[in-house]
């Protein structure tokens, strides 16, 4: 008999359990790889939650079981979007998930937007039955790419900097500067405290996968760091996840992005991950990752309804 619950918190490791099985019956992304889960819940939740003020994502999470499996789960973000994992052979329970989500994730006066591959074709036959509709601004599309680690990678940098994988006893402070204010370049100089740092920074480190070992960095020769990638490496599915990749705003157009693109790949192929995965969007970053190595082998649509 299916069930539907609530996430609770001893649902997190069943969780992660159903994601790593849905990975290796598929090897894509038809649902979330466990990494992205747990850098939901170690990284992006206490940014959300003590930085910004919002509410917890876990008041989005709705678990379906049959015979007490979980065989599908309905999760947002902590705003009006959604994603819905999906267990072979329960398709069946999407059009129930969706009002789910039109029920309990949507907000008056806002737009819904439910997320959905095009390899899941079956899912936008029922979204736009349901009066949602497609968007397909290019820019705004997610590409699911992704690089068999089987190889070695030429690091190319410019002269004078250096590539250094693995940041365990480095200068955290000048490492986050380089991920923090390649997003937020107003910001630079905010930070001169490593007391300071936001939550997220060091609650990701209570993270399971969380290693410093997996960070990649481009310093530059007066000591800052000028580009910043990590990778959480999942050893039970021997696959590698993105997140985040930043440039410093003056390091930029420099090609440090594609090096420690590189050097992370070059990383992932000695200590044995099969693919590494990087979700994109708009053509700029469709193409940089391209010319990384990364192979485009789904997309990932919005699917928009007014409540």
């Amino acid at each position: 008999m299916i069930k539907l619950k609530k996430y609770e918190e001893q649902d997190y490791s069943r969780i992660i359990k159903f994601l790593r099985e849905e990975y290796k019956q598929n090897k894509n992304e038809g649902s979330w790889l466990a990494q992205r889960w747990e850098d939901m819940e170690y990284r992006c939740e206490p940014m959300n939650v003590i930085e910004r003020g919002k509410l917890s994502w876990h008041r989005h999470i709705f678990v379906w079981e049959d015979c007490g499996e979980i065989v599908a789960i309905l999760n947002s973000e902590g705003g009006p979007e959604c994603w819905m994992h999906i267990h072979s052979g329960y398709e069946f329970l999407f059009e129930e998930m969706l009002k789910m989500a039109e029920t309990n994730i949507a907000e008056k006066g806002n737009i819904l937007t439910v997320l959905a591959l095009k390899s899941q074709s079956y899912r936008e036959k029922i979204l736009l039955k349901h009066g949602y509709t497609k968007n397909e601004d290019i820019e705004e599309i997610s590409f699911l790419k992704r690089a068999k680690c089987n190889k070695e990678y030429s690091v190319n940098i410019k002269e004078g900097f250096k590539v250094i994988v693995g940041t365990d006893g480095l200068n955290h402070l000048e490492i986050f500067n380089a991920c923090g204010y390649g997003f937020h370049p107003e910001d630079e100089g905010k930070y001169d405290n490593i007391k300071d740092l936001p939550a997220s920074w060091a609650f990701r480190e209570k993270a399971p996968m969380f290693d410093y070992k997996y960070e990649v960095i481009v310093k530059a020769p007066n000591g800052e760091t000028a580009s910043y990638s990590y990778v959480w490496v999942d050893k039970s599915t021997k696959s590698g996840y993105i997140e985040p990749v930043s440039t410093r705003q003056k390091y930029r157009r420099l090609g440090f992005g594609k090096a420690v693109q590189q050097a992370t790949l070059n990383l992932m192929n000695e200590i044995g991950v099969e693919y590494c995965y990087v979700n994109p969007f708009g053509k700029t970053r469709d193409k940089f990752y391209t010319s990384a190595g990364y192979k485009t082998f789904d997309y990932e649509y919005q699917y928009k309804k007014q409540f």
